[in-house]
């Protein structure tokens, strides 16, 4: 049986998207503005899909 609930994911939610946002963070400063937006809007949209799934 899986003992695992929804706001426990969710904090496996916000690790992945912060580590998105780290890697966007140094992408930035390597001057490397596509893989920079990519990384971003991958941990934007991880936090969004978070925040709704904590929601619910």
């Amino acid at each position: 049986m899986n003992e695992l609930s929804p706001p426990d994911l969710v904090w496996a939610g916000v690790f992945l998207a912060g580590v998105f946002l780290y890697g966007a963070a140094h992408e930035f400063k390597a001057k490397n503005p596509r893989d920079a937006r990519l990384l971003a809007a991958t941990g934007v949209l991880s936090l969004a899909g978070t925040g709704i799934v904590f929601y619910l």
